[in-house]
């Protein structure tokens, strides 16, 4: 990533990886990609769920605040 641009082109990176590598060589439909997608299945369901539980909590709140 060019974290200092337009200052600089040098290239920064993490050593810390958070999705795998994606080989762009093996092609659109390849085995290897299952991993990645795997991981970015885990994101979305990490990132979605907690707002979707908010979500659907919400209503209730709101109705016990009717109630009193």
């Amino acid at each position: 990533m060019k974290l200092l641009w337009p200052v600089s082109d040098r290239y920064y990176g993490s050593p810390l990886r958070i999705f795998p590598a994606v080989h762009y060589d093996l092609g659109l439909f390849s085995l290897g990609h299952v991993r990645f997608i795997d991981f970015e299945l885990l994101y979305s369901v990490l990132i979605l769920t907690p707002l979707w539980r908010r979500e659907n909590l919400a209503p209730d709140r709101k109705k016990k605040s009717d109630k009193t």
